[in-house]
Parts: C-alpha cells; sequence; structure tokens
C-alpha cells in the first residue's frame, strides 16, 4: 500500500512547480505535455485546542497544594486546508460576490467538541467539508 501511494506521489510530483523563499516564488515550473495539466499540492490539517492546554501554574496559598482540573476543559477542532500558492483554501472576494450565500465561501470548519456541544469530528463532516 505504501509503494503504491509513493508511486503515485512521484507521479503527480513531475506535474507540480515547487517554491521557496518567504514570498514563496515558483522556483521549478513543471514542464508539461499536451493532455497535461498542473497540479498543485493541498494538504489536510486538524488541530484540537482545549480551554485548559499545558496549564502548569496557578495561584494558592503558599501552605497548599494547587487544585488542578481533572481534564483538559472544553475544546475546539479546527480542520483546514492548506495550498503552498495560496494558503488557506477559500474563495477571493469577487468569488464570494458570484455565489449564493449557501456556497461556503472556505474550506475551514471549527466545531466545539463534547457530548454536550457538536459532537466529535468524524469522516461524515470530513466529506460535507470536502
Amino acid at each position: 500500500m505504501l509503494n503504491k501511494l509513493l508511486f503515485l506521489i512521484i507521479r503527480y510530483e513531475r506535474l507540480m512547480p515547487f517554491f521557496e523563499g518567504e514570498d514563496m516564488e515558483v522556483c521549478i515550473h513543471p514542464e508539461l505535455s499536451s493532455g497535461e495539466s498542473l497540479h498543485i499540492f493541498v494538504t489536510h490539517d486538524e488541530s484540537l485546542f482545549h480551554a485548559n492546554d499545558g496549564r502548569k501554574s496557578g495561584w494558592c496559598p503558599e501552605s497548599e497544594q494547587p487544585l488542578h482540573k481533572k481534564g483538559q476543559g472544553r475544546a475546539i477542532h479546527v480542520s483546514e486546508f492548506l495550498c503552498e500558492t495560496f494558503g488557506r483554501l477559500k474563495l477571493t472576494a469577487e468569488q464570494c460576490e458570484a455565489v449564493d450565500n449557501d456556497v461556503p465561501t472556505e474550506a475551514r470548519v471549527i466545531i466545539h467538541t463534547g457530548k454536550n456541544h457538536d459532537g466529535h469530528w468524524n469522516i461524515e463532516q470530513l466529506v460535507k467539508q470536502v
């Protein structure tokens, strides 16, 4: 399975431009044959942020032990698609004006995870996001 995936990456890599530097200037333009089209690498990123992430200190009297929360607190889950050419995957201002209000203008989805909130991120939500 991994060999097949690597073969596909190598196959499509020759159709992608390569960028470098802070301004992400194109340093290598692909040579496309008749019938081939330019491919742009898009990645999917998921992050989970907790209310009590990494809290190691707190205020309490010197003679007492600090009380720590049992869990990490409420969480926010962010799912995002990123692209080398223009960053976050979203519509431009002109594209936003041209589409209906029902069409999402960006590929980012933010949910408040948990039993009494938006639930947990799953494949159905990912498919809807795409």
